[in-house]
């Protein structure tokens, strides 16, 4: 689950993207299985008259049957013009998930974890609002960043895996801003019950296998024993979850003035929506 924007927002065929994509993956199962709003061909109009099969309309044995709404959330997802996609419903563009792949060299450079994908508190402030206009408890049920870096491979053939290198306080800056949105997003009225962090200690990530690192511990994947050692993103939960809050204190010591990885020209900060800093209500 993630807010989907325009990269360029003066652009028609970006915001239609945007608009679309959100509707889609974001929007279209939950009117169904909360109002029991049934639109077949996701193009966004409920018709009853449509020759769509089963028909368009209002199903009432269909609302009503969520109890809460898992939320998961990483990053954020822009789109831009693709001469293939633009013309292809429901996408009408390129979702794009890696920095590298955006069309501004500045833009490039946003704070990013080791996978390319774009940090935003923002964008988890927008989601989180996007999901609670159903009327439902809300669980983050994932949420995180590496602690690695980006690989840098090499130009052999087939490249090596290569050693990873940390940026602890860029996760460790991620977790609290990203906890400090959540509470944030209750003082809003969001109803969010339950968050759950990505992940407790460095684990297998399937195709990236143990090259990508989003545990509050970190494994030593070398040593047969594969011992565990707090993180300072670790550190950070351990002392936001006793505080009850993510204090000014707290916020003071994680939060930098940029992200590590922020190489753009004016700097981004801290990615979040809200310029305040202090103790945070809690749920």
């Amino acid at each position: 689950a993630n807010d989907v924007y325009p990269e360029n927002p003066a652009s028609a065929q970006q915001q239609l993207a945007a608009e679309s994509m959100n509707y889609v993956y974001n929007d279209w199962v939950l009117q169904t299985l909360t109002r029991g709003v049934l639109d077949v061909d996701l193009d966004g109009d409920v018709e009853p008259a449509s020759v769509t099969d089963p028909p368009e309309g209002d199903y009432p044995e269909l609302a009503d049957k969520l109890e809460f709404i898992g939320v998961q959330y990483y990053g954020p997802v822009k789109v831009k013009e693709s001469a293939l996609l633009n013309s292809v419903a429901p996408l009408y563009g390129m979702p794009l998930t890696d920095v590298a792949l955006y069309t501004d060299p500045d833009e490039q450079q946003r704070p990013h974890n080791a996978m390319g994908r774009e940090i935003s508190g923002a964008g988890f402030a927008d989601t989180l609002d996007r999901y609670g206009q159903w009327g439902l408890p809300l669980i983050v049920t994932e949420n995180g960043t590496t602690t690695n870096l980006r690989p840098d491979f090499e130009d052999d053939d087939p490249p090596p895996i290569p050693a990873p290198a940390f940026d602890e306080d860029q996760a460790a800056m991620y977790l609290t801003v990203h906890l400090w949105e959540v509470a944030r997003a209750t003082a809003r009225g969001v109803d969010v019950r339950g968050y759950y962090h990505w992940s407790l200690s460095d684990n297998f990530e399937w195709v990236e296998g143990s090259l990508q690192r989003f545990g509050a511990y970190r494994v030593d994947v070398d040593d047969d024993a594969l011992p565990r050692t707090l993180t300072t993103m670790g550190q950070a939960y351990q002392e936001i979850i006793a505080a009850g809050a993510v204090t000014e204190e707290l916020w003071g010591r994680y939060v930098l003035p940029r992200f590590p990885t922020d190489g753009t020209a004016a700097g981004v900060g801290a990615t979040t929506s809200g310029p305040q800093v202090g103790a945070l209500p809690t749920p």
